[in-house]
């Protein structure tokens, strides 16, 4: 899997067939108005200046397209053609080069030259001498009017509501020497008129031609599909399925590679599986692991099909929209026994107006050997002494006490790193935090309000099914240059007094902590009174003071 993706362009960098075709012609033509320019006697200086500029602007044109897609592998954004003004102001800022009326120029240039190549076929009789050449150009011509059309009828595709594959043809470096080769052997047989170099071309477009005709077999009636899960842990690997369907009658599918991207507005990723073999009549499912270090929404699509089997020499393909999401929650890191020890104290030394209970309300479960963090009130000495050992009970969850967690999400104007990495360590510490609280207490209220550039408020019972929404709230909730400070402390009033314990979690400075939450003066923010109840523990949130009781692996 890897970190960069670029959404036009398959697992490796790759030649565009068109670009390809759009310079032999180009080329051929040149090659034809240099070897019969003395027999072309009765062309006027109008048809000769026509023949030499459609050469040359279809060969600078398939050049073009070969930079831009060697720039585009090579960096993952366009190349910038130069433009004049009133072409720019004309095209628009969405459209870049190679983009704009797709297959429009392969079209009418291949059918130019294929009409070009059959009326110099016809009309002229010395050129019934030179018809091997003549026809290789007619070829090239009527291919590379195919290959527009084709990428026309994609692009007109595409806009339907139901969109089907979008074919690729692209050839890589390895068939591009091929090809290469194939050009110098074509070259040298014209100018030494010699038949060995034009029979070893011939021999060798054979299996260029085959590989492009195999690969095209392999992806007629195809189908796939993807299994994403609807939710994820940050930090937390997930298996993402991919079902590959091969429905023709008789022909295999053999080493297949499905590229998904997966992308949010931080990073786009790349993942890859691969298919060695579907039968004709079958299917097969492939899975990869990706573990999303981010929370928030992921997207997944579209997935790339490409094959090179079995020579290597022409990449097809087919590209599926197949889209899907993903919400990923917050990172859940491991609070330390220091954390936990300090929480059970408090809630010792918490007044409770429940006199029917006593100092231990929970059930007797067993005894156990005594751990690091275990409460010492909790040791049993008599069963210790017998067993020359520490033994402590062990007591089922209890029915704990109600707790409230606010989470001020501040971050300046304009934040650097390090106020975004306090933002997403706040929203885990608190995360952490709600699912410590739920696991180890029963029947108990907690109670979350989140300020930042949204206002959220959450209430639940602990166990319940609605702490999937809590994990929404915070997977979603993003920071705000003002969050509502009054209204979140005003938040406290609506509570109870000596029934529940409140966290005050904030981004922001030591220096606003002090004065927004812990001045004793009571000073006021937007016009209301912005200080804590003292039963309100503040926690100014950053790596080095969180480090002693909160761990993320």
């Amino acid at each position: 899997m890897s970190r960069e993706y670029n959404g036009d362009e398959f697992t490796r960098p790759s030649i565009p067939m068109v670009g390809v075709l759009a310079f032999l012609c180009g080329f051929g033509l040149f090659y034809s108005y240099w070897k019969f320019f003395t027999r072309m006697w009765d062309w006027t200086p109008l048809d000769r200046v026509l023949f030499v500029g459609v050469a040359a602007g279809l060969g600078l044109w398939g050049l073009k397209q070969i930079l831009h897609t060697l720039f585009q592998s090579a960096t993952g954004r366009p190349m910038q053609w130069p433009t004049l003004a009133s072409d720019s102001k004309l095209s628009g800022p969405s459209e870049t080069p190679g983009t704009t009326r797709p297959g429009i120029v392969p079209i009418v240039s291949g059918v130019l030259i294929a009409i070009l190549g059959l009326t110099i076929l016809m009309v002229l009789p010395w050129a019934i001498q030179r018809a091997i050449p003549l026809a290789i150009i007619i070829v090239l011509g009527l291919l590379l009017a195919g290959q527009g059309l084709r990428e026309l009828i994609a692009t007109w595709l595409a806009v339907l509501p139901e969109s089907r594959p979008k074919p690729r043809v692209a050839l890589p470096r390895p068939g591009l020497v091929y090809l290469l080769i194939m050009a110098v052997l074509f070259v040298g047989s014209l100018l030494a008129r010699q038949n060995m170099p034009m029979l070893v071309f011939s021999l060798m477009a054979g299996p260029f031609v085959l590989n492009g005709w195999i690969i095209f077999m392999m992806f007629k009636r195809t189908n796939l599909t993807r299994h994403v899960p609807r939710r994820a842990f940050a930090g937390e690997p997930f298996s993402v399925d991919i079902r590959f369907e091969n429905r023709k009658w008789w022909f295999a599918s053999s080493f297949v590679t499905a590229s998904d991207c997966i992308q949010n507005a931080h990073e786009r990723l790349r993942a890859h599986v691969l298919f060695p073999r579907v039968r004709a009549g079958q299917h097969t499912t492939a899975s990869y692991k990706i573990c999303l270090m981010q929370r928030g929404t992921y997207r997944f699509g579209p997935i790339d099909l490409s094959s090179r089997f079995p020579l290597g020499l022409v990449e097809r393909g087919l590209t599926f929209e197949q889209p899907g999401k993903i919400l990923v929650y917050p990172r859940i890191g491991r609070l330390s026994a220091a954390w936990k020890r300090k929480r059970s104290i408090a809630a010792e030394l918490f007044q409770r107006p429940d006199s029917q209970r006593g100092v231990f309300y929970d059930e007797f479960h067993g005894i156990r050997e005594f751990r690091h963090g275990d409460n010492p009130r909790a040791i049993h000495w008599r069963t210790s002494a017998r067993h020359n050992e520490l033994m402590v009970r062990e007591f089922d969850r209890s029915c704990g006490q109600d707790l409230m967690v606010l989470l001020d999400l501040w971050r300046p104007e304009q934040p650097a790193s390090t106020d975004l990495e306090r933002v997403e360590l706040a929203i885990s510490f608190a995360a952490t935090i709600c699912v410590e609280h739920m696991r180890q207490t029963l029947g108990a209220r907690l109670f979350v309000a989140v300020s930042g550039a949204d206002w959220n408020c959450w209430e639940g019972q602990t166990g319940s099914s609605r702490t999937e929404s809590l994990m929404e709230i915070l997977a979603l909730v993003e920071a705000g240059c003002n969050p509502d400070v009054k209204r979140l402390i005003g938040h406290l009033a609506t509570l109870r007094p000596g029934t529940t314990q409140t966290l005050l979690l904030t981004t922001r400075r030591q220096q606003q902590v002090d004065d927004l939450f812990r001045n004793k003066d009571r000073r006021k923010v937007d016009g209301g009174v912005a200080v804590c109840d003292v039963k309100t523990e503040v926690i100014a949130v950053n790596r080095r003071e969180l480090a002693a009781v909160f761990v993320l692996d």
